[in-house]
């Protein structure tokens, strides 16, 4: 509801009511949705619909008129939308930038400032994140996130036919539909025939619709021909697209360019039958699609189920570290065991950042192994001092990737903490120092407002 909201205001400020809500409709109902809502489950990527369109909001009105508000509220989107889903913000991101490009040139700022508040605009919406992207794009190595999925969307192609058509199915890749929608085929193709006539008219009063409309048809088409097996060398040839892990995700390209697409041909529409096409295809819509609106079933499960341990998941092993197996070989005995050696263990505190207890060895030494998989930031402090990372064997074949070090004899307060690496600090720092030029935009803006309220 919220992403048809946030599209309505965008297509509004640009069209008008009647083009923002039929974009708005289109942008919620569109089958994809309800895949990724009741058959797919994707929660983050349910919500990242919100965000595009709000970016987009806020860039047509910075280009129209100067205020610090829009810049935070752009800012925030592109937050909201990075942090969403970091796939889709890339897939998203050539268009909102190119229509960030051409609303400037639409408008033609006086002054050097309208160039340079759309850049900081941007540049904020980043930095805000730094402290989520900045450690996945250099961290990510840690993980088997390429080798897992290097080569494997080259598997998972579509034809034309179920993009234009498949039967709704809760099945996974291959039986789950993908269609894009009867209607938004049907305005696709309208519209490519009126901006073909528009272009042989030129039309100067329309030539910013023009160009919008292009770079919509050409997001469509961009994003059909990425599900289809002839992309297969491009996706090759730029390995970086080969994290999307699957080609129907840039369906949700192709449904945002229909809705945005829909809305600017209810703007061309004569007045006179401008109520019968906002009806008409609100019924269409509704006609098509409403059997979409509902999960298949319903599970009743024990609490025992969700307190275990949970075997099932949608993760391939991509998250896991790359020194461990790609998958859990067993559930943990116990959170801390004695592999070699004798002691006793008293637990002090337990958290998914902090881990605390005692250790009385009554051997020589023993071998403790912590059924935690290792990352870089965790740390082993043995009676306050810190192990190095060599002496942390999380390389072992019999362990691999767990947490296990040596004790020698005695009692000891062993403190195991996640803690920053050097990347992260500096992300959080950017992030930061992000969130302090936004309050002081904030409050600047504030003074600037009472200075002009008082002069009047």
């Amino acid at each position: 509801i919220l992403s048809g909201i946030a599209m309505y205001y965008w297509v509004r400020e640009e069209y008008g009511t009647p083009a923002g809500f039929v974009a708005g409709i289109m942008y919620m109902v569109a089958p994809y949705r309800f895949v990724d809502l009741y058959v797919r489950g994707a929660i983050g990527e349910n919500f990242f619909f919100i965000f595009p369109p709000l970016v987009a909001y806020f860039i047509c009105k910075l280009a129209k008129r100067f205020h610090f508000k829009y810049i935070a509220g752009g800012a925030f989107a592109i937050t909201g939308m990075i942090l969403s889903h970091n796939a889709l913000m890339l897939m998203f991101l050539p268009f909102l930038l190119f229509y960030t490009a051409i609303t400037i040139i639409r408008f033609k700022p006086r002054h050097v400032r309208g160039y340079v508040v759309h850049l900081v605009l941007w540049l904020l919406g980043f930095g805000l994140t730094a402290f989520f992207w900045i450690p996945a794009f250099f961290e990510g190595k840690y993980t088997l996130r390429d080798i897992v999925t290097k080569g494997e969307i080259v598997n998972r192609f579509e034809t034309i036919s179920r993009l234009i058509y498949s039967p709704w199915s809760f099945g996974g890749t291959g039986m789950m539909s993908v269609q894009i929608g009867l209607v938004q085929w049907i305005i696709v193709v309208i519209a490519t025939i009126i901006s073909v006539k528009l272009i042989v008219r030129r039309s100067v009063p329309l030539r910013f619709t023009v160009r919008l409309m292009w770079l919509l048809l050409t997001n469509f088409t961009v994003s059909i021909l990425l599900m289809l097996p002839i992309s297969a060398p491009f996706y090759q040839q730029f390995t970086i697209l080969q994290k999307f892990q699957f080609p129907w995700r840039f369906v949700s390209l192709a449904v945002f360019s229909a809705a945005a697409t829909a809305g600017i041909l209810v703007s061309l529409m004569p007045k006179k039958r401008l109520t019968i096409y906002i009806v008409g295809i609100t019924l269409i819509l509704f006609a098509v699609n409403y059997n979409y609106w509902h999960a298949k079933s319903y599970l009743d499960k024990p609490d025992s189920f969700f307190s275990g341990v949970y075997y099932g998941t949608t993760d391939t092993g991509e998250s896991a570290p790359i020194w461990s197996v790609r998958f859990m070989e067993h559930p943990a005995r116990a959170p801390v065991e004695i592999v070699e050696g004798a002691a006793t263990i008293t637990f002090m505190k337990r958290s998914v950042t902090k881990h605390d207890y005692v250790v009385d060895v009554t051997s020589d030494s023993v071998r403790m192994l912590d059924n935690t998989l290792y990352f870089p930031g965790w740390t082993v402090y043995v009676d306050g001092i810190k192990k190095n990372v060599t002496d942390i064997l999380f390389q072992d074949p019999n362990y691999r990737g767990l947490i296990n070090f040596f004790l020698t004899k005695g009692s000891h307060t062993i403190n195991i903490l996640f803690e920053n690496t050097k990347v992260r600090t500096i992300a959080e720092l950017l992030s930061l120092f992000s969130l302090g030029i936004l309050l002081i935009f904030s409050i600047y803006g504030k003074v600037i407002k009472r200075k002009h309220i008082i002069s009047k």
